[in-house]
């Protein structure tokens, strides 16, 4: 006996969401406050992905052009990351209070 209309599901592919994200340095960096390489290297040793730092992998790419730091990610990241760890290098450059 056969019902008509009932297929068999198959297992498609999702499709990975892709994040883009930039943090313009342009006035500090001009001011000579804080240099964008600087920030880069540190977005690049804390962000986390699964858990552990600096273990970016294909997930998160982090690149830079000029004074300007693009950060691309796949679906679970968020802009209140990259907030918090942009204070968070301010904080440790004892720029912010």
């Amino acid at each position: 006996m056969t019902i008509k209309g009932l297929k068999k599901k198959t297992g498609g592919k999702t499709k990975v969401k892709t994040l883009k994200f930039s943090v313009d340095t342009a006035k500090a960096a001009e001011d000579n406050i804080i240099e964008a390489k600087a920030l880069e290297q540190f977005f690049k040793d804390r962000i986390k992905v699964n858990g552990k730092p600096g273990n970016l992998g294909d997930k998160v790419q982090v690149d830079r052009e000029k004074s300007k730091i693009n950060v691309t990610a796949q679906a679970p990241f968020a802009k209140n990351y990259l907030k918090y760890l942009s204070k968070k290098y301010l904080k440790s450059q004892g720029l912010r209070d």
